[in-house]
């Protein structure tokens, strides 16, 4: 389950390096636009670590 973090740490990364590539070629995204991309693409990753879903599935379950 520990290598789990791994995979999201590395698709965090990833997906940070490709939003500021994106930035690189449209220079009209301004830095408010990119820091909330960045936010908004962090909380989707954490969405679907381990204890947000154990989370998730207890909060559903009542």
């Amino acid at each position: 389950m520990n290598s789990l973090y791994w995979v999201h740490l590395i698709a965090l990364i990833t997906g940070i390096l490709i939003i500021f590539l994106i930035r690189r070629k449209y220079r009209k995204i301004n830095s408010v636009e990119l820091v909330i991309i960045i936010i908004l693409y962090t909380a989707l990753v954490l969405l679907f670590t381990e204890p947000i879903v154990d989370w998730i599935r207890k909060f559903l379950a009542g």
